[in-house]
């Protein structure tokens, strides 16, 4: 899809939601090589506000686009939002940081192939 064909099909809320998300995913990547260098609480934050601001992004795209595209596991990272922001369990920062290393580049991969 181009992005012209997303904002026809979805709205630009969608196509803004897709583009926040490849801006926060790109500090995701940075912060993966960044998180050694602080405090372990500080990167315990880090990991918290990445998911939030990734799932938070994406709650801006439309549900349709989402359904229509699982390969990009959009609703999985939004799975994630929600039990970091609402406190629903505890939070194993590690697991968090874990799934930015092995999963995000292929959900990165898979949202620019779309809006390109």
């Amino acid at each position: 899809m181009t992005r012209n064909a997303i904002t026809g099909q979805h709205g630009a809320r969608t196509l803004h939601g897709l583009e926040d998300f490849l801006y926060h995913a790109a500090e995701a990547e940075w912060a993966l090589g960044e998180r050694h260098k602080v405090q372990a609480k500080v990167a315990d934050m880090m990991a918290e506000s990445l998911a939030v601001r990734l799932g938070e992004s994406l709650h801006r795209v439309s549900g349709e686009f989402i359904a229509d595209h699982p390969e990009a596991n959009l609703a999985a990272i939004i799975g994630v939002r929600n039990v970091v922001a609402h406190g629903y369990g505890i939070v194993a920062h590690e697991q968090l940081w874990a799934s930015y290393a092995r999963e995000l580049p292929a959900v990165i991969q898979t949202v620019q192939a779309l809006i390109t």
